[in-house]
């Protein structure tokens, strides 16, 4: 890592809103849905087959393997489940305790149309992703397109929907003025499951079923590796000893409720002055 100067930060950003930055040259962006499509055609190459939209809603221990019943009337038989819905996982489903010890933190992104070829010369033009240090944090990158894609915390529903996009717009000037007036054309927002030490758990829910969950915003390469050694896991390659995490009970988190109110509410509030 290189500490950088404000000149030298505002070449690496394109903008003059930083005193100065950490270079991290081992780090790197990539497109998460590209991503996730990238694993799913790898899996079904390899044999696997998929079902959206089929969530599970009841598991019996049949001694020798499992039986998963999905909402949608399907029934699944496996000697090992898998549980990986992180901060999806639902409340009142087999696993709602994975959820109840997560703090869900909104996290949205609005993303321009392709930029000019010269104000990419301008902005980001080594590409690295960059986001700041303030504690409702703003975080910029550009995809492949030459989309320039912001993004901070709070959720993009109800009040907070207009809020964030119009925060979206004012940040967006104040960073790069070159930009201002420049419209969203698409925006997106998810759930990011918190834990209380920052650090992701894994789970022994039952006899062979696991989880891995509360990857606090750094899922992507976390969770690449987790779940590799969970496949390795399953296949019999490892044992529970053998896995980067230890077993942890699932502890349902303090005050979970007020503290998603503060993040969603807490962020309509900074975002409706912020940026002016």
């Amino acid at each position: 890592m290189r500490l950088l100067s404000r000149a030298e930060t505002a070449l690496k950003t394109g903008t003059n809103a930083y005193l100065g930055a950490l270079l991290d040259m081992r780090a790197g962006t990539v497109q998460p849905l590209a991503y996730a499509r990238g694993l799913a055609h790898a899996a079904v190459a390899a044999g696997a087959r998929l079902y959206t939209q089929s969530a599970v809603n009841a598991v019996h221990d049949a001694g020798q393997h499992w039986r998963l019943n999905t909402v949608n009337g399907g029934v699944v038989h496996a000697p090992w489940v898998i549980v990986a819905t992180n901060a999806y996982s639902h409340a009142a489903g087999p696993w709602g305790a994975l959820q109840a010890e997560l703090v869900r933190l909104p996290y949205f992104n609005l993303a321009t149309a392709p930029l000019p070829p010269a104000v990419l010369e301008q902005i980001l033009p080594e590409r690295q992703g960059a986001w700041d240090t303030r504690r409702l944090l703003t975080s910029f990158r550009l995809d492949r397109q030459g989309r320039l894609v912001l993004g901070s915390v709070g959720a993009l529903r109800n009040g907070g929907l207009s809020i964030h996009r119009d925060w979206g717009r004012r940040a967006l000037g104040k960073l790069f003025p070159q930009l201002s007036g420049t419209r969203f054309e698409h925006e997106w927002y998810g759930e990011i499951g918190m834990t209380a030490n920052a650090l992701p758990r894994f789970h022994q829910l039952a006899r062979n079923t696991v989880a891995f969950c509360g990857y606090n915003g750094r899922g992507i390469a976390p969770g690449t590796v987790l779940g590799r050694e969970l496949a390795r896991l399953v296949l019999g390659e490892i044992t529970l000893v053998d896995l980067p995490l230890p077993v942890s009970e699932a502890v349902s988190a303090q005050m979970k409720r007020v503290r998603e109110a503060f993040f969603e509410i807490g962020s309509q509030i900074a975002h409706l002055t912020g940026a002016r």
